[in-house]
């Protein structure tokens, strides 16, 4: 599938505003919001303790395997990270499975 110069993404993000709960393997759990969600990823904001992070910490986070909690929903996000910023306080998420595959594609096409 060819995408428009203007449109890279294969997959629309859709706005969603949810407490979500980060847990990274072989670390620690952290609340966050979700800003957005497609049927490949997912970008969470306002991640607690992200901006207490060095450099270091922050290129060692990358490919990490996490795990996202939908605080209101019954929904499970499995996949890594790819990108974190800790200035703006947010991460995105490649996602590989859900716990609900119906119910993520409810939330990515509203």
């Amino acid at each position: 599938m060819r995408l428009s110069s203007k449109e890279r993404r294969q997959y629309p993000r859709c706005a969603m505003d949810e407490t979500a709960e980060l847990r990274i393997y072989g670390g620690e759990t952290m609340s966050s919001q979700v800003k957005n969600i497609s049927w490949a990823g997912l970008l969470l904001s306002d991640v607690d303790k992200i901006d207490k992070l060095g450099m270091l910490e922050v290129r060692q986070l990358r490919n990490r395997p996490i795990a996202v909690t939908f605080g209101e929903m019954d929904l499970t996000a499995r996949g890594s990270i790819i990108r974190v910023n800790p200035k703006d306080q947010t991460v995105a998420i490649r996602v590989s499975s859900t716990s609900n595959d119906n119910l993520w594609r409810e939330h990515c096409m509203a």
